[in-house]
């Protein structure tokens, strides 16, 4: 049991992700014998729409503003390691949306030069974003060495939220992958409601993807309307390019 998990559980009591178009779908379904006159989020799935319709022409401003960006980096100086840890993290952001692979490789060679410079917090950051990016690529065995890695650091308290919320992605990438009960399951679920519950309580009431939590919190107890409601209206309050809304 990790040492975060021990703490979590004395501290919460508890015992032992792209997302929201797919659910806004299950409520209206899940609805609909509910509330016949419950009203739906027409105007933003038009938008999800148009915005799915658009995705090559997204994709093709995203490989050329990544071009842009390696050729920065190859104008960069060695010496200036700054410059391009920087930039080495950026464009393992760029990938990281739609391609998890090609994000690791530019986050490992940022920590390395980060690492064999000046170690400093940078470096649990650099770690976060590597252990989301094995977590998407399907890496588990890797994610899991990293995770324990971060786990046995001394975190601040926005880094023990951004490793639950880490944390939270990764088991549910794991449970993603079988495809009935047995006991890994549950193992893996356990670790899921855990981080999750950890976010629910110590994110603030307004950060959106508290409220996003609450409402999968909702699904996941049959209330079904009280979720319709709520990640409707969080849908209103997201720019279009927020991970959220898409």
């Amino acid at each position: 049991m990790c040492r975060f998990i021990v703490r979590l559980r004395r501290r919460s009591g508890i015992v032992s992700i792209l997302w929201l178009f797919p659910l806004i779908a299950l409520f209206s379904c899940g609805c609909s014998s509910e509330s016949k006159d419950q009203s739906l989020p027409t105007e933003e799935l038009d938008g999800l729409d148009e915005m799915l319709g658009r995705s090559k022409e997204y994709d093709n401003r995203k490989g050329q503003y990544i071009d842009s960006l390696q050729l920065l980096l190859k104008k960069t100086p060695v010496s200036d390691t700054l410059s391009r840890v920087a930039l080495l993290t950026h464009i393992g952001d760029q990938y990281r949306s739609f391609c998890s692979d090609s994000s690791i490789i530019f986050y490992r060679n940022a920590y390395d030069r980060e690492h064999a410079s000046d170690p400093s917090d940078n470096q649990i950051e650099l770690s976060l974003k590597i252990l989301n990016s094995l977590a998407a690529s399907g890496i588990f065995s890797e994610a899991q060495k990293v995770k324990a890695h971060i786990d046995s650091l001394t975190l601040t308290p926005a880094q023990e939220l951004k490793f639950a919320q880490a944390g939270r992605q990764l088991y549910s990438y794991m449970k993603g992958y079988l495809d009935e009960e047995n006991e890994l399951a549950m193992s893996l679920t356990s670790e899921f409601d855990d981080y999750d519950a950890y976010l629910r309580e110590n994110l603030p009431e307004d950060d959106p993807y508290r409220i996003f939590l609450v409402g999968e919190q909702y699904v996941r107890v049959g209330k079904n309307k009280e979720a319709l409601k709520l990640l409707t209206k969080l849908l209103k309050t997201l720019k279009p390019e927020d991970n959220l809304y898409g």
